[in-house]
């Protein structure tokens, strides 16, 4: 074979190396802003989340006061002096105090399960001015949990797609004919590989 042969045999093989690696590429970067996307999406449920089990936390610590209170009414209730009006307004005071524990109990409830979990009838809790949009810790552990898988395949996706664009570098680099076409099959098969997690990625999110 001579040198033309050979020079435009590289030429070619450099062209649908180049081209390959130019697919991959853009699929590796189809990846990176997605995945990128979904990786926020995680970081603001893993906040919304510790910010509802404190607020929930802050909750039971009120209603932990309440029921000390209610039960020094009771205990006063139980005294020889509770008579006439002191007793009414005692009895009221518990009212009161049975009142605020009851709702602090639907509050709780509300936040640790959200508005869709306990149903409109157990609205307590209002955002920005509206009753029914609480999204409760348990249903942002939830979505925490989803957005940790779907970025694992992510992450697997894109370890395939750089394994794939460095065998495709090295095989430009390579004079042997043989070994060099090895290593592009290589580079397009792993290269699918990433490219079918990608997808699988894209519907798991699809789905959330």
């Amino acid at each position: 074979m001579s040198n033309n042969d050979e020079s435009t045999m590289s030429d070619n093989y450099q062209m649908k190396c180049g081209v390959t690696l130019g697919i991959l590429a853009a699929v590796m970067a189809a990846n990176s802003i997605v995945g990128g996307r979904w990786g926020a999406e995680e970081i603001k449920s893993a906040g919304e989340k510790g910010t509802a089990y404190a607020w929930y936390q802050s909750k039971s610590i009120k209603e932990s006061i309440i029921e000390g209170n209610r039960d020094n009414v009771k205990a006063l209730l139980d005294t020889p002096n509770a008579k006439n009006e002191y007793r009414v307004n005692l009895h009221k005071n518990l009212d009161k105090l049975n009142k605020t524990l009851d709702r602090y109990d639907k509050e709780k409830k509300e936040i640790l399960e959200g508005s869709e979990g306990v149903g409109k009838d157990n609205w307590v809790l209002k955002h920005k001015g509206e009753l029914g949009k609480i999204k409760g810790a348990l249903e942002w552990e939830k979505s925490l949990k989803l957005y940790e898988d779907a970025g694992d395949i992510f992450d697997l996706s894109a370890m395939f797609l750089q394994i794939s664009l460095v065998l495709g570098s090295i095989s430009l680099l390579l004079k042997r004919a043989s070994i060099r076409n090895a290593f592009y099959n290589m580079m397009v098969g792993i290269g699918l590989v990433g490219s079918y997690y990608l997808n699988q990625a894209i519907i798991f999110v699809g789905g959330v």
